[in-house]
């Protein structure tokens, strides 16, 4: 239809306008085409104070014609006032749009959309052909720039068996978009890149505070329950996914799956994930393939993991794809104090001969990363050929960026699977990490219990506990909330190595126990803290000082 323009010598041009469109005659019989928000809102005037107002499913359905006919409402704002229920129809997706590499092209939609914690049930796309390869299909199809927030949306049935490119909520998040604090039920089946929330997300944007609780399945590539694939990466941008839940079971028989995102260069931060995860390649707690950057920190995974190539309680696999075009950003991955307490296994019954790597936190990393601060508690870990409680498999691999540098460190990490609750087609397992790259990637100071910890910072020993320390400024606790077993400090004359402070930031450190569990052991003979004086042996004469902790801290320190 009509969206614009100026026309003369016609009676009449109503019935060729498009939707929300309307013609106002001059003085000269010409017509003027213009919007006409009153033809579509049931109230407002689209300002943030005064936001349009859609209360029921024919406008709904005008606003969404109004998109797909050029209408982005850049800087407006529209609400939902009531629930609406558009079930037993087919719905067109909000902005028609559809992926070209890194950006897309087609109608979008680009302001705010307040979903003003009301529900929208039975949306239903199912139209074969229709939406093929990476049209973009959801409530909304592409969102750029723009923000859909505080929606639920029930009963969603979107199953189209070509497409690449779906969610919920939007198929495509672009142009520093947000989606936030929504929530999605019912099912999403397409080819690839499929999310309970967003199908995927490109260069920058943020998904935060979502909660997905549909099934999640892909024939191929990557389904996930908040963000199918988040990647492509440019210097100044960046991509979030931040305090999101999944409960939705993800499955990809072919390739991968995660409990958050399938392939992902954005920081994942604080997200949960309870599903069941199972993937023909690589399956991950919260994400499966996180690719050439970012951050994965404060995770949770619950869920069982299963992936027949790779699988971790948190990543599947870290790697780096040496693609410049597609990121044109990378960076050493870093993976923090995330949590894994579920099994870890393969997508078939036995094990499989091969594969890369079983990880109660990580299945495989290749060439960089750094792992620490992370906790595992899985049952069992049954991998193919490399598994282990924190990292599966530690490996250089010459097809991918930083090879030979920088390097991977896992350093710092509890993991409490026994080593006999590993299983490996062969021997190579550990109960920490499998280093196949020992004389270059470090594996260290991993334990089975934390010893002390740092405000929310748990160190695996008090020596990193107050090395950490002297990095810090101002007044510091350093907390013992386990045994700290500090033998590896002494020394043959019974005296404690010396920890060097006095040129730290600090002006207080205090050492304390946490509670009645807290234990120091020095490997003194004697109780735990105490020693007899080497000269004075084989006599009555006892010297009761504490051969402990030594720390020479900044002058007026105490």
């Amino acid at each position: 239809g009509v969206t614009g323009g100026t026309f003369s010598g016609l009676e009449s041009i109503a019935d060729y306008c498009a939707p929300g469109y309307t013609p106002v005659k001059s003085d000269d019989g010409s017509f003027t085409v213009s919007f006409d928000a009153g033809k579509v809102f049931g109230g407002g005037s689209g300002t943030e104070t005064d936001p349009y107002q859609i209360a029921d499913e024919t406008q709904l359905a005008a606003f969404r014609d109004a998109v797909n006919t050029g209408q982005t409402f850049a800087g407006q704002y529209i609400v939902l006032t009531a629930n609406i229920d558009i079930t037993g129809k087919e719905w067109e997706p909000i902005g028609t749009g559809e992926r070209s590499g890194s950006g897309f092209a087609g109608n979008s939609f680009r302001g705010v959309f307040d979903g003003n914690d009301k529900t929208i049930s039975g949306l239903t796309i199912t139209s074969e052909g229709t939406y093929a390869g990476d049209k973009a299909i959801g409530l909304f199809g592409v969102v750029a720039g723009g923000t859909v927030k505080d929606l639920t949306l029930e009963n969603v049935k979107i199953n189209v068996s070509d497409n690449e490119l779906a969610g919920g909520i939007a198929g495509l998040l672009c142009g520093g978009g947000t989606i936030s604090g929504c929530e999605v039920s019912g099912s999403v089946s397409i080819k690839d890149g499929a999310g309970g929330i967003v199908g995927r997300m490109v260069v920058s944007g943020t998904v935060s505070d979502c909660v997905n609780n549909a099934a999640v399945t892909c024939s191929a590539g990557g389904a996930a329950g908040i963000v199918g694939k988040a990647y492509y990466t440019q210097p100044n941008e960046i991509m979030t996914i931040e305090n999101c839940t999944n409960n939705g079971n993800i499955t990809n028989p072919q390739y991968h799956a995660g409990g958050i995102s399938a392939l992902c260069a954005a920081n994942v931060t604080d997200c949960t994930n309870n599903g069941v995860i199972t993937a023909g390649n690589t399956a991950g707690g919260i994400v499966a393939e996180q690719v050439n950057w970012g951050t994965v920190s404060g995770c949770t995974n619950g869920g069982t993991i299963k992936g027949d190539n790779n699988a971790g309680g948190i990543i599947g696999w870290v790697r780096y794809q040496n693609d410049t075009s597609a990121y044109a950003k990378s960076g050493t991955i870093h993976v923090l104090n995330n949590t894994n307490s579920a099994v870890i296994t393969t997508k078939t019954e036995s094990k499989p001969a091969g594969g890369l790597g079983w990880g109660g936190i990580v299945g495989t990393v290749y060439n960089a990363g750094y792992v620490s601060g992370n906790e595992n508690t899985a049952p069992s870990i049954t991998g193919g050929t490399f598994a282990a409680g924190v990292v599966g498999n530690l490996q250089g691999e010459e097809s991918n960026l930083y090879y030979g540098a920088p390097d991977i460190d896992v350093v710092n990490n509890v993991s409490t699977t026994p080593l006999e609750s590993i299983t490996v087609d062969g021997s190579c397992k550990n109960e920490y990490a499998y280093n196949n790259k020992a004389d270059t990637f470090v594996a260290a100071e991993n334990s089975t219990a934390w010893a002390a910890q740092i405000g929310d910072q748990k160190y695996t020993t008090l020596q990193g506990a107050i090395e950490a320390a002297g990095a810090m400024d101002g007044n510091v606790t350093v907390e013992i909330i386990g045994q700290a077993d500090i033998s590896g400090l002494l020394k043959d004359n019974n005296t404690m190595e010396s920890f060097d402070l006095s040129g730290s930031k600090l002006t207080g450190l205090t050492i304390q126990g946490a509670d009645e569990t807290a234990r120091i052991v020095s490997g003194v003979d004697g109780n735990d803290i105490d020693g007899d004086d080497p000269n004075t042996a084989g006599t009555q004469e006892t010297d009761y000082r504490c051969p402990v902790i030594s720390i020479k801290l900044p002058a007026d320190v105490t």
